[in-house]
């Protein structure tokens, strides 16, 4: 018997798209939780420590739960073109473009939170 897929591994690049009213609920509740995490930013002081407490850390938080769900309840993520997975050597270079822009949006973060 196979299991029921949440989520479907998408045609082109890495990820998934919801395949199941399930996947459509946990993404509408992901994308509510981001929004209303937005919203009260508002009310954060502009310390960075407390903006790392009251926002970075839920945002992580958001995102981890939201992977995990996609990865027990998907198909196996990996790079693919036109439903097809890439070659190794492609798929290596999309990793490592992928970690480097990663870094360098976490270096921004970091930049940009600094005490004046």
């Amino acid at each position: 018997m196979s299991k029921k897929l949440w989520f479907k591994a998408r045609y082109f690049g890495w990820g998934w798209y919801p395949a199941s009213w399930e996947g459509w609920l946990v993404t509408l509740i992901f994308i509510a939780a981001l929004f209303l995490l937005g919203i009260r930013m508002e009310d954060i002081p502009e310390d960075p420590q407390a903006v790392t407490m009251q926002f970075i850390l839920p945002l992580v938080g958001f995102i981890i739960v939201f992977f995990g769900i996609a990865f027990t309840k998907g198909e196996k993520p990996e790079w693919r073109w036109a439903g097809k997975p890439v070659g190794p050597d492609t798929a290596r270079t999309l990793n490592v473009l992928t970690f480097v822009l990663i870094v360098v949006i976490i270096i921004g973060l970091a930049v940009a939170l600094q005490p004046q």
